[in-house]
């Protein structure tokens, strides 16, 4: 399918005021438009783009004083692959590890498994992060707890920055084996 999106948000600056704008396609969907994803601004104000730890495209610039307009118009396609699988999967998982059935483990771990899988595959590092996470929690009394750990510590590493967000003190918990703290 194809989606055409866009946005036009102005604001009105009393004086020159920095700002940093996260509008963008993210990049794991970049490859997806079929037409540029470009911010214009009226009046034009130079910016400059980055990507931040957690994926996202960030566009750092100073506004003018006065009003400022935000524009974009972009076509991007889209095979309704679900956003959120990988969460999905994630909470799924937990869900049958309450539910205290026979098989509730096993069929657990493969949620827990399947949504790191998937979120590696969309390039979401912070569903990868929570989903292995789940997976370290589920195998931290058993005896290839390490395959785990190991896992949990390749994504965490990948975070430069947030290191104070709950996600990533939960899996500093996991990953030393503190899971109720």
């Amino acid at each position: 399918m194809r989606i055409r999106a866009g946005y036009e948000i102005a604001y009105e600056c009393p004086a020159e005021t920095p700002m940093l704008l996260m509008l963008n396609v993210r990049p794991e969907r970049l490859g997806d438009l079929e037409t540029p994803d470009l911010i214009k601004t009226e009046p034009y104000a130079p910016i400059r783009q980055y990507v931040d730890t957690f994926g996202n495209l960030c566009t750092r610039l100073v506004a003018p004083a006065g009003r400022i307009v935000f524009r974009s118009e972009f076509i991007v396609r889209d095979s309704g692959e679900q956003a959120y699988a990988a969460e999905l999967h994630r909470v799924y998982g937990e869900l049958l590890l309450k539910s205290g059935s026979s098989d509730s483990v096993p069929r657990a771990e493969e949620c827990f498994e399947r949504g790191v899988a998937i979120a590696r595959e969309q390039r979401a590092r912070s569903w990868e992060l929570k989903t292995v996470t789940s997976l370290c929690r589920l195998t931290s009394d058993r005896h290839d707890r390490g395959y785990a750990r190991r896992l949990l510590r390749e994504t965490y590493d990948r975070f430069t920055e947030g290191q104070q967000t709950a996600d990533l003190k939960a899996a500093r918990r996991a990953a030393a084996g503190r899971m109720g703290e």
